[in-house]
């Protein structure tokens, strides 16, 4: 007898998988929604009291500041410049966490707080001896970028 053909049908061995995949996307959301929830009720009771620096400083690290660290830091600076025979006769602290200091002659340094102080100090060494050898004289200083801004008088 006639037998009628089977109508195709896909396998479904793959449902289980997407299924599953289904739930652990789910549970992702959920998680990302909570966890997002949970921060923003730590920081205020709605959305319009929320700014960025009350969220920076929930994941930045608290580091103590130590108020000496200011007059160490120039007494350090001084220290150093005088090991080199650099009178120094003033140093004022920059907004910008550098340095500026009045050394011989009028000649204006600005130092900057992120360099290592010995190797700013050996590159002045290296300026001033320069200068003094072309008969130069020097205006300003500027170690706070990556190549050191001279200007002469």
């Amino acid at each position: 007898m006639y037998q009628k053909p089977k109508l195709f049908s896909p396998k479904k061995s793959q449902r289980p998988k997407l299924t599953a995949l289904k739930i652990v996307e789910i549970v992702l959301i959920l998680v990302v929604l909570i966890g997002t929830i949970a921060v923003f009720s730590g920081i205020g009771k709605t959305f319009e009291n929320i700014s960025f620096g009350k969220i920076r400083n929930l994941f930045a690290p608290q580091v103590p500041v130590d108020i000496n660290t200011q007059e160490d830091t120039t007494s350090n600076l001084k220290k150093k410049l005088e090991n080199e025979n650099i009178s120094v006769k003033e140093i004022k602290q920059l907004s910008s966490g550098g340095f500026a200091v009045v050394i011989q002659n009028e000649i204006i340094l600005e130092i900057t707080g992120e360099k290592d102080l010995d190797i700013q100090v050996r590159a002045l060494q290296n300026i001033l001896a320069k200068a003094k050898i072309e008969e130069r004289e020097i205006k300003r200083i500027d170690f706070r970028f990556e190549k050191v801004i001279v200007e002469y008088k």
